[in-house]
């Protein structure tokens, strides 16, 4: 019987374990992805654990109005939510209900409004949420098809940019619910007013080709072998159909191919640009496409690629002056604009140069008077000119900071947009930013900027110090109760403490905003149910901790004192065969786990625990039923599932406490 007892405990053990490790079968960390963005619209999926009825909350980044709700039709576990009625180029902030962060997406452009996004290739994965939160792309297209092992990076950028790769959308989401990729076949990309191609068979162009809505059509061709032996002398069948097919649709023209080759060359035949890109070698690289509507450009490692020109074969203004800008003389910049500008009187893009000159002013040297003028100037002379009303936008912006001669504006932007992120990391010159953003209220006191500068100085402590952060906000809302920052200030507050871990406080605040803000009841109560959920939590912690350390002393002081040998060298064997298991029963649910760590942690946590539960459900049994052999062996399945029911609740809380959405806690 004893035998029985010890292998009834450990198989109970392995099949709760095993029905722990097996039971999310999708990702219970419900990170969304884009997948599918047009002017007015954009598709959200995400994968649950369980069935429930997917929410979702958004509003545009600049507004405070309250955010729109979209709920789905019914309780799913791949949920799919489709927003419509959206702006065109319009930057929008989203979260899903159930989760506690805030994510952003971008509606694709109007089709003459500009645009720019990546193209990569090689193992540039682990590089991507990076490359993202510096360039800010529209989408991602990577001309490598992407593969199991760069899940964990992607899924840092899907929830914000659509991510694609020759096969299509890169979306896991979709691909469990059954969407089929393009793998094999020819396909189009379209986004604004550009369209790409990959291209799988040349008899498939075409089709392809004709829809008309693009203004400029790009190209990866997937096999490229004959081609490439031909480009030069413009003799291949691609070549020719591009050619033919810009001589019929003169205003929908093929600008550009991409093909593989061993360093980045360009070429340029009858108007077509083909641009190699080192495909063919092991180094990883990637250039970011800017496009508008009458010229498309690519930027690798500084230097600048025309993929297509403006009409009458003229380049894009002034390309000596953008790169000067680019590369930080912005003085030498503006010179050669005003030369640009004085000797092309008639170029079509004069209002492109007044808007460069303006912005360098406005964002780069911050002398907003000068900024001002071109601004004026611009508005004034090309009133039709798409970057007129976007400068109107700035004159309003920039007036309505104008006291004191602009010098709080000027010395905040200095501060905000180049001195903190070169200085943030060096906790004592950050301290003397932090110093000068405090004395703005006695040297500017009449300053209208004081609330922004309050609200960004308070948004910044939130990351090095919630207290300071706090009382920061707290006193935006007592100095200035009607600035718009005041009606978010308590939102704020509960945020700060809840991702501090302030709890209580959090839910203090909230209750604030709910007062202020009734409109906002739904989702202000479900970020009190979080809270209240994590503090349930934390006392489950409490209360799992108390019974282990009540279990591992009256494992070892229950007389007789100490652990039997032979229960120790059991527990070994336990250790060993249940760790073994369980990192192989992981490897087959390996996609669900966010990383390997993680996929270590409770592979080796499972197994830890399924020995912790076997020692001393065993020792206890036989310690306090000495000679009943089946009390014990009852005993010991009781506490072993007591025990394992603890270790397995701190381990998931302490890897990742999303894992605990399963049980509903």
């Amino acid at each position: 019987m004893h035998t029985t007892g010890r292998f009834t405990v450990f198989m109970t053990g392995m099949a709760i374990t095993f029905l722990l490790s097996c039971s999310p079968r999708q990702p219970v960390d419900f990170r969304p992805e884009v997948v599918h963005t047009t002017a007015s619209g954009v598709t959200i999926v995400w994968q649950s654990p369980g069935k429930y009825t997917g929410t979702l909350f958004f509003r545009p980044v600049a507004s405070d109005e309250s955010p729109g709700i979209k709920k789905e039709r019914r309780p799913v576990t791949n949920h799919e939510i489709v927003l419509d009625g959206l702006a065109p180029g319009t930057q929008y902030i989203y979260r899903l209900k159930g989760t506690e962060t805030n994510y952003q997406f971008r509606t694709q452009p109007s089709g003459t409004e500009p645009f720019s996004f990546l193209f990569s290739w090689g193992k540039m994965t682990g590089s991507l949420p990076e490359l993202y939160r510096n360039e800010l792309p529209d989408f991602i297209f990577s001309l490598t098809p992407f593969t199991r092992q760069d899940e964990q990076s992607l899924s840092r950028v899907r929830p914000f940019i659509p991510v694609f790769d020759t096969g299509g959308i890169s979306s896991p989401v979709l691909e469990m619910s059954g969407e089929q990729r393009h793998t094999g076949t020819t396909w189009r990309l379209d986004w604004g007013g550009f369209g790409f191609i990959i291209l799988d068979d040349v008899s498939s162009l075409t089709e392809h080709l004709v829809p008309l809505q693009a203004y400029a059509i790009g190209l990866f061709p997937l096999k490229t072998t004959s081609f490439q032996s031909t480009i030069g002398t413009g003799q291949s069948g691609l070549h020719s159909l591009l050619v033919s097919h810009n001589e019929t649709y003169p205003a929908h023209k093929a600008a550009f191919v991409i093909i593989p080759g061993s360093r980045i060359r360009q070429t340029t035949l009858d108007s077509i640009t083909y641009l190699e890109v080192p495909l063919q070698t092991a180094d990883p690289g990637y250039m970011r496409i800017e496009v508008e509507i009458e010229s498309i450009r690519a930027v690798y490692e500084g230097m600048e690629i025309v993929l297509k020109s403006p009409p009458l074969k003229e380049k894009r203004t002034c390309e000596e002056c953008r790169r000067l800008a680019d590369q930080g003389a912005y003085e030498k910049s503006i010179q050669a604009y005003k030369s640009f500008i004085e000797n092309n009187k008639d170029h079509f893009q004069i209002d492109d140069a007044y808007y460069a000159i303006a912005e360098i002013f406005d964002t780069k040297l911050f002398d907003f008077p000068r900024a001002l003028e071109y601004y004026a100037l611009l508005i004034e002379e090309y009133k039709d000119s798409a970057l007129a009303s976007i400068a109107q936008q700035r004159v309003h912006y920039i007036m309505q900071y104008s006291e004191y001669d602009f010098r709080p504006l000027a010395e905040f932007e200095q501060i905000r947009q180049v001195e903190y992120a070169r200085k943030k990391d060096d906790p004592l010159q950050r301290a003397e930013l932090f110093s000068r953003i405090a004395l703005f209220p006695a040297k500017y006191p009449q300053s209208k900027l004081l609330p922004v500068i309050n609200y960004w100085y308070a948004n910044q402590l939130k990351e090095y110090d919630v207290k300071k952060a706090v009382a920061q906000y707290l006193l935006l809302a007592k100095n200035y109760p009607e600035s718009d920052y005041a009606r978010e200030v308590y939102w704020e507050v509960g945020q700060a403490y809840y991702n501090a871990g302030y709890y209580n406080d959090a839910i203090n605040a909230f209750k604030e905003v709910l007062i202020l803000q009734p409109e906002r009841k739904e989702e202000i109560n479900a970020q009190i149910k979080r809270c209240t959920r994590n503090i349930t939590r934390s006392y489950l912690a409490i209360i799992a901790v108390t019974l282990l350390f009540t279990m591992v002393c009256t494992g070892v002081f229950t007389p007789p004192p100490g652990i039997k040998r032979i229960i120790l060298g059991q527990s070994l064997v336990v250790l060993i065969a249940g760790t073994g298991c369980f990192f192989i029963l992981g490897w087959f649910i390996y996609e669900q786990f966010t990383s390997i760590i993680e996929y270590m942690l409770l592979a080796g946590g499972m197994g830890g625990s399924v020995t912790f539960s076997f020692l001393f459900a065993r020792t206890i049994a036989v310690k306090v039923i000495k000679h009943a052999k089946a009390g014990i062996a009852l005993l010991g399945i009781i506490f072993s599932l007591l025990s394992l029911t603890c270790t397995m609740y701190l381990l998931l809380y302490l890897v990742n406490q999303h894992y605990l959405i399963i049980f509903t806690l």
